[in-house]
Parts: C-alpha cells; sequence; structure tokens
C-alpha cells in the first residue's frame, strides 16, 4: 500500500503508518469497530446503496463511529448519490404491484362463487354450489362433474331418509335399540315387522361377514340394519358366497354389483369425488 497523507501534528507519515496509528487508537477505546463496519458495508451492498469509501482507512473511521459516534475523526462518510432504480417502472405507477395471481381472487361477475375448503364437505349444498358457479363462469365440464356428485349426494340421503321413514329409532340405532338378544335370528323379524326386508327374503351381511372374521365383531354392530341388504332370489345370495345349483361363484366384479347396495356404489364415487373438490377448494383459499 503506498500513498502518504498529513498527521494531525502537520507530519506527513505513510498510508501504513496512519492505519497502524488508527488502529492503536481504536484498540485503546474498546472492542473492534471494523466487525460492524464490515457488517455495515456488506448490508450497504445487499440493499444497492454503496458506502463510496474513498481511503482506505475509511473504513476503519465508519466501524469506530458505529461504536462511539462521539469519538474524533470518526465521522460518517457522506450519503452517496442516489441509485437509479434498474427495475423498470410499471404500469400504474412506480407503486403499482407487480404482475402475478392475484391473492385474493373474486368470483367472476355473475357467479355465486365456489365453496369453500369445509364448505365444500357440505353434502349436496358443497357440490351443487360448486356445479351452479362452474356452470356460470362456463366451466360445463366441471360444472357436470358437480352436478352428478350433487345427485349422489341426493340419492343417498333419500335412501337414508326411506329407511329411517320405515324403521324409525331401530333404522338409526339397530339391535342397540332393541332390548334382548341382538343375533340375526333375532334382528330378522324386527327388519320384517317395520317393513325393512320381505318374509322369506334373503338377508345379506355385505360388509360384515354374519360369520367367518365378523364371529369376531359384536352382535349389535354386524346386524345393523346398514349392513343388511336384501337379496332378489336365494341363488344371487349364495353365489356371492360360493358355488350354488352347479353355478359358479360370483367373480369379484359380480359379487360387488350383487353384494352391495346401491347407496354403497354411489358413495364410493361420491366420497372421492368430494375429496377431489375439497383439494380445488383448498387451492383456491391458498
Amino acid at each position: 500500500m503506498s500513498g502518504s497523507q498529513r498527521s494531525r501534528g502537520g507530519r506527513e507519515e505513510s498510508i501504513d503508518a496512519f492505519m497502524a496509528r488508527r488502529e492503536r487508537e481504536i484498540a485503546r477505546r474498546g472492542p473492534d469497530p471494523r466487525v460492524p463496519a464490515y457488517e455495515a458495508y456488506r448490508n450497504s451492498i445487499r440493499t444497492g446503496q454503496d458506502l463510496r469509501l474513498a481511503h482506505p482507512g475509511d473504513l476503519v473511521l465508519y466501524g469506530a463511529s458505529l461504536q462511539n459516534p462521539a469519538w474524533p475523526g470518526s465521522e460518517l462518510p457522506p450519503e452517496p448519490a442516489a441509485v437509479p432504480d434498474p427495475m423498470p417502472a410499471l404500469p400504474g405507477g412506480s407503486d403499482a404491484d407487480p404482475p402475478g395471481p392475484d391473492p385474493d381472487p373474486q368470483p367472476s361477475p355473475g357467479s355465486v362463487g365456489q365453496p369453500g375448503f369445509a364448505e365444500s364437505f357440505i353434502p349436496v349444498w358443497g357440490s351443487g354450489r360448486a356445479a351452479i358457479a362452474d356452470f356460470q363462469e362456463g366451466n360445463y365440464g366441471s360444472a357436470a362433474f358437480n352436478a352428478a356428485l350433487a345427485a349422489s349426494d341426493l340419492f343417498i340421503a333419500g335412501t337414508l331418509l326411506k329407511a329411517i321413514a320405515k324403521g324409525g329409532r331401530f333404522a338409526l340405532l339397530g339391535p342397540i335399540a332393541k332390548e334382548g338378544k341382538r343375533d340375526w335370528k333375532n334382528i330378522r323379524p324386527e327388519m320384517r315387522r317395520l317393513g325393512m326386508i320381505e318374509k322369506n327374503q334373503q338377508g345379506h351381511h355385505w360388509l360384515i361377514p354374519n360369520n367367518g372374521w365378523g364371529k369376531r365383531v359384536p352382535e349389535e354392530i354386524k346386524n345393523h340394519p346398514l349392513n343388511i341388504m336384501p337379496m332378489p332370489d336365494i341363488e344371487t345370495h349364495m353365489r356371492i358366497h360360493k358355488s350354488w345349483n352347479k353355478k359358479p361363484k360370483f367373480d369379484w366384479k359380480r359379487r360387488y354389483w350383487h353384494g352391495t347396495p346401491r347407496w354403497s356404489k354411489v358413495a364410493t364415487v361420491s366420497v372421492p369425488g368430494h375429496g377431489v373438490e375439497a383439494v380445488e377448494a383448498d387451492r383456491r383459499d391458498r
């Protein structure tokens, strides 16, 4: 490092001597100010404002001013000239928001608006509102999908309401609502009395079997009316479980088709459909 300048006594001294003297003075006054000076300088570069330190000693002087602004000779460097903004002005003024997705999307004009995340799980209402909003916004494929979900919700709700209309408290609580034994031989007459199954009609335990692993399930659960599916004939019932009358046992597709109630088939489509709608609602809400 070369060059020289006048010291406070008027004598010329080299830059190296000046730096050494300043470092000795600063060392006597407290902690090394170069650390905060370095941080300040780094921050100024990160924010785009150059300190423009003209002499090597200015860095030390600037650090000293951060430690103790009252020190003699530790004045701050002059403010740098304004740095031009490298980003071009946006339409609508310098304060305009940059282009990007709308953080708070509003419903399209004339639309009832899409349901929220929690609202999308409400049967009939969530999918029905989504179908109407999609239709009003011109998303006809999504409107048809959500309309089908709403129709499936209505079918399931209608089926359960019909069962309640027939069975009343027994349709909701099952064997819990009936005093005494809760095995199938005693539950069947009660379902027959309430019109939930016809005389001599086969009753299929479609979800939880009456035998096999179902023996470990409590009677009041596996003999609940929701688990009993009236069969159209004995052959259909038998072939769900085994070969019968020289006819083979149904394959898994026919077992599913003949051995599950219609409301359950509808639910296998409705429940995942509501999951898809909930994911879309969550994406919209973000």
